[in-house]
């Protein structure tokens, strides 16, 4: 069998992405009626007992709901993020994996370049899968203010900020996606390597 390796996709794409997703949970048992920073304070102290062992454990829960959230990210993205920003991506909304053979040029080619195609790749899963998880949680938030009618200031703007974080990932995601389709044509075109083999 073959070793795991777990690189910076799975950290920045899946984990990062899922410890917002267990933050979505912690967010059900909140009461919105304290402060935030009375929340905070709170949890301060909670969090400082924590052990190790319970740390490693939400690590890898966020790794497994990030993994499955990436699924939904990813639709949501060529859904929703491409038809918002279709403008930004003119001529590149075509998926990174029909490009398979500019893909595989590239990384058999031109090591140096194919390593920001990755970035660009791995930046790009990390903002959208955020982008979803954000906007979960600015519904989230809004739907309990609602249940329990208490519509304190500071809970507004929180939901707020989730809200218009989960946009501006969005926006960045387009931005990596645009970038990888960039930076495979330009390696293609400058090696000239349209017409070789593999």
């Amino acid at each position: 069998m073959d070793k795991l390796k777990f690189g910076l996709f799975d950290i920045f794409a899946y984990t990062i992405p899922g410890v917002f997703v267990v933050f979505i949970f912690y967010l059900l048992t909140v009461d919105l009626s304290n402060s935030v920073l009375n929340c905070i304070e709170i949890n301060i102290k909670i969090v400082s007992g924590i052990s190790f062992n319970v740390i490693l454990l939400t690590i890898f829960i966020s790794y497994i709901l990030g993994f499955a959230l990436h699924f939904l990210g990813y639709n949501y993205f060529n859904l929703v993020g491409k038809k918002i920003f279709r403008n930004k991506i003119k001529g590149k909304e075509q998926s990174l994996s029909t490009n398979e053979k500019k893909f595989v040029l590239v990384r058999h080619y031109s090591k140096e370049n194919f390593v920001f195609v990755e970035q660009w790749y791995t930046f790009r899963g990390m903002s959208f899968n955020l982008s979803l998880v954000f906007l979960f949680i600015g519904i989230v938030l809004l739907i309990k203010m609602i249940i329990i009618l208490q519509f304190r200031l500071d809970w507004i703007l929180v939901t707020l900020g989730f809200l218009l974080l989960s946009l501006v990932t969005l926006r960045r995601a387009i931005t990596f996606h645009r970038w990888s389709h960039e930076t495979l044509d330009e390696a293609i075109n400058s090696l000239d390597l349209e017409n070789k083999n593999i």
